[in-house]
């Protein structure tokens, strides 16, 4: 004896299946329905297609439902019982999409580790690997090498037919000065001797690295002739000197160690100060300040816009004298 089962597939109708049958079996159209209910558009289509997150709170959405029913002349309390529960379900079906995601432990704990993961780690970290390599050597190729000069000081006045040049950059760095190679020891520093005649002498120092790139150094000195040994000069009783400004100036005296204020002296403008021992002389333009020192006429002090100090002796005007 056999038996025989028939499987029949049971459907459920949803809350806007059922309004949306309802309202095509009475032949209303979404626009009839809204014009009759005073309810927009997209509210019946969004309660038809059960869409509740778009929906306005649910005291407005209750009284679409009270007007839909009048509409089609169904119960009102069975639709809003129905909307109820369907409401329930979409909010906690969302609820439990969101709510596993909470944090870096919850994620980590649902990895599992395989093969093809492990190789991947090994992937990304060879492929971070040699990113950081490139990158540094890009670093390396737009880096400007260093370089700093001990000796001599910026704007400082010199006795004699050579100038004692010392600094350090980086080893394998080429470094010249005024063009004239130097050698860079093994730790980067270096020490060469240039020859000068006397008066205002600039110097270019370049340090270059392998793939071009350079780093400048510019130094002004004033270099005064030698004395000659056994030369013996009487030294002056008193300096003097004249200070003359084609263009609008500041400076700042010392006379015999004691410092003056500092003036600001117009274009044309002239001054003259009386020492015992020495006179310090710092301007803000030493292109446009001319000096004569006990009426010897030393000229500009340096170039247009330099910023220069330079002390005045009973020494230098014996070379002058020389």
């Amino acid at each position: 004896m056999s038996e025989e089962f028939e499987i029949k597939k049971i459907s459920q109708e949803t809350l806007g299946e059922y309004l949306s049958s309802i309202r095509q079996n009475l032949g209303l159209s979404v626009p009839e329905v809204a014009k009759n209910t005073e309810i927009l558009e997209k509210f019946i289509l969004a309660i038809e297609e059960g869409r509740y997150q778009v929906l306005p709170p649910d005291a407005y959405v209750l009284g679409f439902l009270k007007k839909l029913a009048r509409e089609y002349n169904i119960s009102c309390e069975d639709i809003v019982e129905q909307f109820k529960k369907e409401k329930g379900i979409v909010e906690h079906t969302a609820r439990g999409i969101i709510a596993p995601q909470k944090g870096l432990r919850a994620t980590l704990s649902n990895i599992s580790v395989t093969p093809k993961l492990v190789s991947a780690v090994f992937v990304i970290v060879f492929v971070l690997g040699a990113f950081s390599y490139i990158a540094a050597q890009v670093f390396s190729v737009n880096r400007t090498p260093s370089l700093t000069i001990f000796e001599p000081s910026p704007n400082t006045v010199l006795a004699g037919s050579s100038v004692v040049f010392k600094g350090q950059t980086e080893p394998g760095i080429s470094v010249t000065v005024n063009d004239q190679n130097v050698m860079v020891g093994a730790d980067g520093k270096f020490t060469t001797t240039v020859g000068v005649a006397p008066g205002q002498k600039d110097f270019r120092l370049i340090a270059t690295n392998k793939f071009g790139k350079t780093r400048v150094e510019n130094l002004s000195l004033r270099v005064d002739e030698p004395m000659v040994a056994g030369e013996v000069t009487e030294l002056p009783s008193e300096l003097v000197l004249e200070i003359e400004f084609t263009k609008a100036t500041t400076i700042t005296l010392t006379r015999d160690g004691e410092n003056m204020p500092r003036e600001n002296m117009p274009a044309g403008s002239s001054k003259k100060v009386t020492a015992t021992e020495s006179i310090e002389l710092t301007t803000s333009d030493a292109g446009n300040t001319n000096v004569i020192l006990n009426g010897e006429e030393l000229g500009p002090l340096g170039r247009v816009g330099q910023s220069i100090t330079v002390p005045f002796t009973k020494e230098d005007q014996r070379f002058l004298d020389s």
